[in-house]
This record gives structure tokens, C-alpha cells and sequence, in this order.
């Protein structure tokens, strides 16, 4: 009985929810491998309003200048990933 989604899907749900919102489109042009910056317009202030409520939401912090290098879902995803596992961001 499979009824509860994992983690890391529950991740991706969550930061697809907080992108859509933030880019103003629909949940379904989130994509996990489309280029945010280049195909749905996520810039610098984009990011910085997209990582917010994720800290929020899941009690993390992430480092400044982080959100500088997200251009994917998959690039949030291992951000948020790395944020609560507690491990440094060595690159």
C-alpha cells in the first residue's frame, strides 16, 4: 500500500508549487530539467522570492548567492536536498 508520496517527491511538489506561483504559469510548465532562467524567465529576483518561502516552509537557511546558480527544478531540488541534510555546500 503505496499511499503517501516519498521524500524527495514531496520536495519537488513543494518547490514546483512555490516556482509556478513565483513565475506566474501553471504547475505543468514547471519541468524538472527546462531551463528556468531561459525558458520561463526566472532571474535573480525570481530566485530570491522562490527560495524564501522554501526556507520557511521547511525551517532551512541557504547560503547567500546560492540561488545564483539555480536554473532548474533539479538545481532547487539538491539545494533544498543539501539544506536538510545539513551538509556544507562545498560545489
Amino acid at each position: 500500500m503505496n499511499h503517501s508520496l516519498d521524500g524527495a517527491e514531496k520536495l519537488r511538489l513543494a518547490i514546483v508549487r512555490v516556482l509556478a506561483l513565483e513565475l506566474k504559469v501553471s504547475e505543468e510548465r514547471i519541468l524538472r530539467a527546462r531551463s528556468l532562467k531561459s525558458e520561463l524567465g526566472f532571474d535573480s529576483i525570481a530566485a530570491a522570492n522562490a527560495t524564501f518561502p522554501l526556507e520557511d516552509e521547511f525551517a532551512v537557511e541557504f547560503e547567500i548567492g546560492e540561488e545564483d546558480l539555480l536554473d532548474t527544478v533539479d538545481d532547487l531540488l539538491a539545494l533544498l536536498c543539501r539544506a536538510l541534510s545539513g551538509d556544507p555546500s562545498d560545489g
